[in-house]
């Protein structure tokens, strides 16, 4: 498995998911309201943290993209 996950895409998929995460949490209250909302953002919150951590996107990968040096 290659790294297709270059350094900033690295940062920005790691910051948004810990925002994710927080918002699905509630500790940033009152943004997302509804029943199946903070369920939803705290699986694509820990999707985006996963694929920082492993630096890689299965998306990526079929589509052929890649954000990291070569």
């Amino acid at each position: 498995m290659k790294s297709n996950i270059g350094h900033i895409d690295r940062l920005l998929r790691s910051s948004v998911g810990v925002l994710m995460l927080l918002s699905a949490t509630e500790i940033i209250p009152g943004i997302w309201p509804g029943a199946l909302v903070p369920q939803i953002m705290a699986i694509l919150g820990g999707l985006l943290i996963a694929t920082s951590v492993f630096r890689f996107c299965p998306i990526y990968w079929l589509l052929g993209a890649c954000t990291a040096r070569r």
